[in-house]
């Protein structure tokens, strides 16, 4: 076949001026355009592990887990403990199994569940998990308004409101800070997250400091020597407290808010470095470190505090922990 006819180029106009090179990408707007990736790529430790840990300690592990020790012995604490915890094991398991099922991408347990059961299961759990974290929220934010009213005579003399209404005022006011910081965004929440939990572990780390102190005979806090009795709460024993008498079932149901909170990791999928590594290893030792961490509790005051004391004080981990007037 013959040739085709010759292509014609384009030749520059006489006189033409180049067009200018694209502007070079300086340190600073490469920064201004992968600022927010770079920062909120998280790891299993900070990303998952410390958010599941601080949303599975709560109040309860200060004002109900030394009653329910009293009450269920160290024994039948345990067991509620270890009950509770292979509950939200199984469910981490479960977590574990659909997030390592191909790759996780933002929206949490709700992207999780929807990608494999479909989109009305996961809005139906979606929106469980949304009441319940509400209600959860509302329930420590109560607990920590009653600890500062009792457990901090400053803030009891200084704060008085007519009525009964300084615990809901003061509630109120702490649930819209917490608001103000989560409308902030995922970056002001992981800014302040690290900040709640040190407070959390260090005020743990006193309250074990105490008991050990407290068990020693060299220290007694707001205790005295009476409150000392070693080994007073092995078995259960069950007494009347509010018109009812609680038993093991009753029991367990209080204390299981406080094995809750596993999803917190799987929340910030969206952010995580590699989501489908990260949830598991930092759902499942969370898991084991609170469980430990509540076992610990109820064998040291369980086998150093007399039973009447664990029944009747309700604040006997504030009173015991080390040193007492500053705490």
């Amino acid at each position: 076949g013959s040739p085709g006819p010759p292509t014609r180029t384009a030749s520059p106009v006489a006189g033409a001026r180049p067009p200018p090179p694209p502007p070079p990408r300086t340190a600073s707007s490469t920064l201004d355009v992968d600022d927010d990736a770079a920062e909120e790529k998280l790891g299993t430790f900070k990303g998952v592990f410390l958010p599941c840990l601080q949303n599975i300690l709560g109040i309860i592990l200060y004002l109900r887990l030394t009653w329910i020790t009293g009450q269920a012995g160290t024994l039948g604490t345990s067991g509620i403990v270890l009950i509770c915890a292979c509950s939200t094991f199984l469910t981490a398991l479960s977590l574990s199994a659909v997030a390592t099922n191909g790759r996780v991408e933002a929206g949490g347990p709700y992207f999780v569940i929807s990608r494999n059961l479909g989109p009305e299961v996961g809005t139906a759990v979606g929106l469980l998990f949304y009441l319940g974290t509400t209600i959860a929220a509302s329930m420590y934010v109560l607990g920590a308004v009653e600890m500062l009213y009792e457990g901090f005579a400053a803030v009891r003399h200084t704060i008085s409101l007519p009525g009964t209404w300084d615990y809901a005022i003061s509630a109120l006011v702490i649930m819209a800070l917490l608001t103000g910081i989560v409308r902030a965004g995922v970056r002001r929440v992981n800014q302040a997250a690290p900040v709640f939990l040190s407070i959390v572990l260090f005020s743990i780390v006193l309250l074990l400091l105490g008991i050990l102190l407290f068990a020693g005979g060299v220290y007694t806090g707001g205790l005295s020597e009476r409150d000392r009795k070693f080994f007073d709460n092995v078995k259960p024993n069950f007494e009347k407290s509010d018109g009812r008498r609680w038993n093991f079932r009753s029991l367990l149901a209080l204390f299981y808010p406080s094995v809750t909170g596993i999803m917190a990791g799987s929340n910030r999928s969206g952010v995580l470095e590699d989501a489908s590594r990260s949830i598991p290893a930092g759902t499942l030792a969370a898991i084991f470190a609170t469980t430990t961490l509540y076992l610990v509790v109820v064998w040291l005051f369980g086998s150093v505090l007399k039973h009447d004391t664990l029944i009747d004080n309700q604040y006997v981990v504030a009173d015991v922990a080390w040193p007492h007037p500053v705490v």
